[in-house]
């Protein structure tokens, strides 16, 4: 029997991804975040996965002086230091082998993250662009063959940060859009050199943001015309969604089809594919346009 690895699952609106691993198994699993007047508060979202889930180690994005009074930060910093839980405060570039395995092991499972270097985070603020969403850490999950590329809230200057990394000179599997598809974080070109099988879209269009907006909502459709054919899935069409991918770097992919605020069965969900995904582009781009 092949083993086989499950990188699941996205939920509608999820705002951070929380992941574990162990020999057989890598998952992830969305997390949604409560605001606290202008600022996520992060303390909220992540301090009951940490009480909930086995934690090894946690790694934050740079903390310098402007991020010491972002809300959530100390509340995390303390959790962690009471449950004695290993801290790594990241600049720039991190790979983690969760399995302990040789580093030219093709079998290992292996998490590389880049985080906002302290000049990066210097120059924006020196320049007056400096925001909150720059503080997000990109990262990529790879098995063999399988690449996933988790973009978190990135902007347009983290991914010039991981064009300089030379991140982008390998294609992936699945892309986990950037800040639910806005227009931000979202250009055509970007998707195009990493060229995903899966591309996927955590937000809901109705929401309080209203993302993906018009822009997000034109490059998927852009995307997903290509004659490459892939699956270009938005979780509020779609549920949460499931990948699973064997050690020949095939995959399948389900959704569960829940709505953002119902629970999910675990038993009960289809494979995904282009011609079963619900989501509509063409039809969320229109509803975008202004009146």
């Amino acid at each position: 029997m092949m083993p086989t690895h499950k990188f699941g699952c996205i939920k509608p609106k999820s705002r951070a991804l929380s992941h574990s691993f162990s020999k057989n198994r890598a998952s992830f699993r969305g997390v949604k975040f409560h605001f606290q007047k202008e600022f996520w508060d992060i303390n909220r979202a992540v301090a009951p996965l940490i009480n909930k889930y086995g934690t090894n180690e946690i790694t934050f994005s740079s903390l310098r002086r402007y991020t010491k009074n972002i809300p959530g930060y100390v509340g995390i910093i303390n959790t962690a230091a009471e449950k004695k839980i290993p801290m790594n405060f990241l600049s720039g570039y991190y790979q983690l082998h969760p399995d302990d395995s040789p580093f030219l092991d093709p079998k290992t499972v292996r998490l590389e993250l880049l985080g906002p270097s302290n000049q990066f985070i210097e120059d924006l603020h020196s320049s007056g662009t400096l925001e909150i969403n720059h503080y997000s850490i990109i990262a990529r999950l790879v098995w063999g063959k399988f690449r996933m590329v988790i973009a978190g809230d990135a902007q347009m200057e983290n991914w010039a940060h991981f064009d300089r990394e030379k991140m982008l000179e390998e294609t992936c599997t699945v892309l986990r859009s950037t800040h639910h598809g806005s227009a931000n974080g979202t250009q055509f070109e970007r998707i195009d050199r990493l060229n995903p099988r899966v591309v996927i879209v955590s937000s809901d269009p109705k929401g309080k943001d209203e993302l993906p907006d018009l822009i997000g909502c034109a490059t998927m459709l852009r995307y997903h015309k290509k004659s490459s054919d892939p699956i270009v899935a938005l979780t509020h069409s779609t549920g949460s969604i499931k990948i699973e991918v064997n050690d020949k770097s095939s995959r399948k992919v389900f959704s569960y089809g829940e709505t953002a605020k119902a629970n999910i069965d675990i038993n009960q969900f289809t494979e995904l594919k282009r011609s079963t995904d619900p989501t509509k582009w063409k039809n969320l781009s229109l509803e975008k346009l202004p009146s």
